[in-house]
């Protein structure tokens, strides 16, 4: 990134810091080049970094990492460095990852099947990671899922060439669709072969609205260099509700899945998954998954809520992906998983909270447990408005129950540095939980008033017209508190108006220093425009002074020339005046121009002047 200079200045101001820069950009190129490319970029920096950092001569060599852990330890400024600053560490991470990559590296480049559940989306993605994919064995697996699917609309998309591209007719139905869960569930059951595939990639068609910009195309990109060992990756972007229920602890048990505490993952069943833990999962749960899913069968009425026309247990499986393939049900951040190589660990965007989204990443810090009061569970899937499956479940419980039954506590706070903690939510319900509390509210004012024909139990089986009333009362709640709230700042404005214009009134110097230092701003702008001109003035006398004297330089040379071919002339009428011309210790032959150079002239040239 930057020069040598600069890099030799900064190892002199910080040298750790530096250090640990270089050994990062080291291991995340081992990843995405290889290590024998990683090391030859890499050796230059740190060989400066070192001399002028820790004042230690590393010789040029194919591997000056190997000598490192050797060299340092005889450095006085390392020995300083490293109680405050994690350089042994960096130094023993690098390392690790340079030998594992090159063992990976070695074993040759990976065979990677790719599924897409596509319904007319744009794959334009797929054309622009075609030239990483090339590089290596891949197999692309598209499952059309549109019944209304027009003829062609592959053809009409351009997609580019791969080893082996399938396309699966996995069409739902007007009344029913099953997302992408049966062609996850088809593929696993039907297409997947150990010995053909290394990795296997679970994709939306619209991937990369889903994925963290970046990393498909770096998974990709490692994976064609031969250093992609991990056996589970979540591609996700968005965060899921950190959450307790009792539907999904039935169908845990259901597929004889194992969990421990409480679930969370990332949004939208995105994933990368090698072949062992495919082979791990049962063939009779994966068997029970895809019969549920296409069948929609019934779930307990006791402890799920079903969504018509959709499969619920879809609904459910984004969420235990994770689990079904072998990791823990609490998913850590990817940006805090030591098991993940550097160049995987980035930033997820639920620190940026709260945000306006339909995604449920707003309340990652936030535990719901509805199951001690009976909540449905579309409280768990995000909505265009998120706020409306909670306050239609909060309308539908009894009315006479305190807020506590709701059970709403913070999740536990993970064990993350205090500087990725600043925003995240301390002790703040979040704007679902203030809906939840109001739709109480109304519920119970609903009651009382009298306006809702309902017993004094709650609101079950209120007719629909009810609970959107409700929720229309909410809206014109929530609006007229924006309306005050602006009708508020409009008048403060107005305020801070009037104290300027009673300012204006009392203190008249005021304006009259306003207009002092207009003016002297705009003598200032004309004094600096007149300097100029004259700089530029100066600048075409000098240069007018210059062309006089080239000139005079020049009338000197045509006068010199001018008496030259008079001498020559006269020589030219007798032979005796040529000889006395040329024994003369005036002649031609020791004449010289302006300019110093000798001019020889014979008789038979004539002056171009003449």
């Amino acid at each position: 990134m930057f020069g040598h200079d600069w890099v030799a200045v900064f190892a002199r101001e910080c040298p750790p810091m530096m250090m640990i820069s270089a050994l990062m950009a080291l291991e995340i190129h081992a990843y995405l080049a290889g290590p024998a490319v990683a090391i030859r970029t890499a050796q230059p920096s740190l060989s400066i970094i070192l001399e002028s950092g820790f004042g230690v001569s590393v010789e040029t060599g194919e591997a000056p990492i190997r000598s490192l852990l050797e060299l340092v330890e005889a450095s006085p400024t390392w020995q300083h460095w490293r109680f405050t600053w994690p350089l042994d560490e960096a130094l023993e991470q690098t390392a690790t990852a340079l030998v594992s990559t090159g063992h990976s590296a070695r074993a040759g480049s990976l065979r990677l099947d790719v599924v897409v559940a596509w319904c007319r989306e744009g794959l334009i993605w797929l054309t622009k990671l075609s030239g990483i994919m090339q590089r290596h064995s891949v197999r692309v697996f598209l499952y059309s899922k549109c019944y209304d699917d027009p003829e062609g609309e592959l053809q009409r998309q351009g997609l580019p060439d791969y080893e082996q591209w399938q396309v699966i007719d996995l069409r739902d139905t007007p009344n029913f669709t099953t997302d992408e869960c049966s062609a996850y569930l088809h593929y696993l059951l039907e297409l997947h072969d150990d010995s053909a595939s290394n990795h296997t990639m679970f994709l939306q068609g619209d991937a990369l609205n889903h994925s963290p910009r970046g990393l498909l195309p770096m998974v990709m990109q490692s994976i064609a260099v031969g250093t992609y060992s991990l056996p589970f990756l979540h591609l996700g972007d968005l965060r899921q509700v950190v959450s307790e229920s009792s539907c999904r602890s039935w169908l845990v048990h259901r597929y004889s899945l194992h969990t421990d505490g409480v679930v969370s993952t990332y949004c939208c069943a995105q994933f990368i998954v090698s072949r062992d833990r495919i082979a791990e999962v049962p063939k009779v749960s994966l068997r029970a998954m895809y019969e549920d899913v296409l069948s929609n069968s019934a779930l307990p009425s006791d402890r799920c809520f079903s969504w018509p026309a959709q499969s619920t247990y879809c609904l459910w499986l984004e969420q235990l992906w994770h689990v079904i393939f072998g990791e823990p049900a609490d998913l850590p951040l990817r940006s805090e998983d030591p098991r993940l190589p550097i160049f995987l660990r980035m930033s997820d965007e639920e620190s940026f909270l709260p945000m306006r989204s339909n995604s449920s990443r707003r309340y990652p810090s936030i535990m719901f447990d509805f199951d001690a009061i009976g909540l449905d569970d579309s409280a768990y899937n995000p909505a265009p408005i998120p706020e409306f499956p909670l306050l239609g479940s909060a309308l539908r419980i009894p009315c006479q129950q305190p807020l506590e039954a709701l059970n709403i506590k913070p999740a536990a706070p993970r064990q993350i540095p205090s500087s990725t903690n600043t925003l995240r939510l301390s002790g703040v319900m979040p704007p679902t939980v203030r809906v939840v509390r109001f739709g109480l509210s109304l519920c119970k004012e609903a009651l009382n008033s009298g306006e809702h024909q309902a017993t004094k139990s709650g609101l079950i089986g209120a007719s629909p017209s009810v609970i959107i009333e409700a929720w229309e009362s909410y809206l014109r709640f929530h609006l007229q508190q924006r309306l005050v709230a602006s009708q508020k700042t409009m008048v403060k404005k107005e305020i801070v108006r009037e104290k300027l214009r009673a300012l204006k009134a009392r203190y008249p110097e005021i304006a009259q220093y306003v207009q002092l230092k207009q003016r002297y701003e705009d003598l200032l702008k004309l004094y600096i425009e007149t300097r100029t001109k004259y700089r530029d003035t100066l600048s075409r006398i000098a240069a007018a002074k210059t062309r006089v004297a080239q000139v005079g330089e020049l009338q000197e040379v045509m006068e010199g020339i001018c008496r030259q071919s008079e001498i020559t002339t006269r020589a030219s009428s007798t032979p005796q005046t040529l000889s006395r011309a040329a024994t003369s210790s005036t002649g031609i032959s020791g004449f010289r121009g302006v300019s110093g150079a000798p001019i020889s002239v014979t008789g038979k040239r004539r002056a171009p002047f003449l």
